[in-house]
């Protein structure tokens, strides 16, 4: 799976995302992309839905993420 591209979004993170307020949604998915694009940190949110939700979605990116690159990093050792 090439995450150079894009990024994953869970099904499961769906419904939690629907309680957000569209500025909110639109904050969050920005951020998200930033974040898995760039390492953007995420932006403080001022929701509690929305702080609630950074707390499992963003280490779950950060996760993927280094899951990914650790991949690469395997596949690039066992090529050379």
């Amino acid at each position: 799976m090439n995450t150079e591209k894009g990024m994953l979004l869970f099904y499961d993170w769906v419904d939690a995302l629907k309680c957000l307020n569209p500025e909110e949604m639109k904050k969050m998915l920005l951020a998200m992309v930033e974040y898995h694009r760039d390492g953007t940190p995420p932006p403080e949110f001022e929701g509690e839905g929305a702080k609630m939700i950074s707390h499992f979605i963003f280490p779950q990116l950060r996760r993927m993420r280094e899951s990914m690159d650790a991949k690469v990093k395997k596949k690039t050792y066992y090529e050379a």
